[in-house]
């Protein structure tokens, strides 16, 4: 991001044109998104979106837009996020093919966590299509590992692993250390749901490795989430406690409530499990809060029944029956 800083630090300084500073606002607003820092990278792609309007740069305001959904998605704010994709699709240029694409990539995983499947399936497959046409083969090999995701939800775990498992080849081979850790979390994800547990651990320690090397750190977050709950499985709770700490520190920090919201339960669960239930109520009622606010996030259902099968005590279990009463 340092370069980028200096980049743009330039640019305004030498009155560059109103295009190449918008640019370098996109751009600086993508590597921020990338590393989870949504609030920082919405307000440079809010700057880049609005200097390319002036520009009457139509290209540059869908990519600006692009990138403006995806940090929206990654708040949770899936409305929104969709909107902004579709005011893009509105204005991308004719033959822009490459913002098409992602466009159709962004619209896919807003759909998929709507839970309109049928629509996320359509956009992935078009997207793929498109970025092998184009010979744009790190797009094609984001798209396969988020169509993986959609597999995955659908229960469809060897077609999941064959996605994962391309889309790692494709992005070892182009040297982009984040996307491989990506896919070797998602693997890790897979394989925790066969019940190969240290595969899946090992499989989260190198994905774990290679985001604090990159500095991802909403991947970072998720994965050691991901691994503590490996870790409950494999009947590691200290390990697993350890995790969790770490991942709902780094997710709040983000403003990733939905997973915040998600390790904080499974905090709770370990505290039940380690007899700590004071800490386990706190933790457990700080994630049904941030539930409560998002209604729609798909994994608190399966949070609450999970919890109410590691109670040890009949008050913790009337608080959770009340818990799962009011939710």
């Amino acid at each position: 991001l340092a370069w980028l800083d200096a980049a743009l630090s330039a640019a305004e300084k030498a009155d560059a044109p109103v295009a190449l500073t918008a640019e370098a606002y996109e751009a600086r607003g993508r590597a921020r998104r990338v590393r989870g820092r949504t609030h920082e990278a919405l307000a440079d792609l809010g700057k880049a979106r609005s200097l390319a309007a002036t520009a009457k740069a139509p290209g540059l305001e869908a990519r600006a837009l692009a990138q403006i959904g995806n940090a929206l998605y990654q708040q949770g704010k899936l409305d929104d996020a969709m909107l902004c994709l579709e005011e893009g699709v509105r204005i991308v240029p004719v033959g822009d093919r490459a913002t098409e694409g992602l466009l159709l990539s962004f619209r896919g995983f807003v759909a998929m966590d709507s839970h309109r499947f049928a629509e996320a399936e359509a956009f992935y497959e078009k997207a793929v299509s498109l970025h092998r046409e184009l010979g744009n083969v790190r797009a094609e090999g984001s798209v396969l590992g988020n169509y993986g995701i959609l597999l995955r939800r659908q229960r469809k775990l060897p077609e999941a692993l064959a996605h994962y498992e391309r889309a790692l080849e494709i992005h070892r081979l182009a040297g982009s250390r984040g996307y491989e850790g990506n896919e070797l979390g998602k693997i890790a994800g897979v394989l925790m749901e066969e019940g190969r547990l240290p595969e899946a651990r090992d499989h989260y320690a190198r994905a774990i490795a290679i985001q604090r090397e990159v500095g991802n750190r909403q991947s970072l977050g998720i994965f050691l989430g991901n691994c503590g709950i490996t870790e409950l499985l494999l009947s590691c709770p200290q390990r697993a406690e350890s995790l969790f700490s770490e991942a709902t520190e780094i997710l709040r920090g983000l403003g990733d409530l939905r997973h915040e919201a998600l390790y904080l339960a499974y905090l709770g669960a370990t505290n039940v499990l380690q007899g700590r239930l004071e800490s386990a109520g706190t933790n457990l009622a700080a994630a049904l809060e941030r539930l409560r606010d998002d209604p729609g996030f798909q994994e608190a259902a399966e949070i609450l029944r999970l919890t109410l099968l590691w109670r040890q005590s009949s008050e913790v279990d009337r608080q959770f029956r009340e818990s799962v009463s009011t939710f």
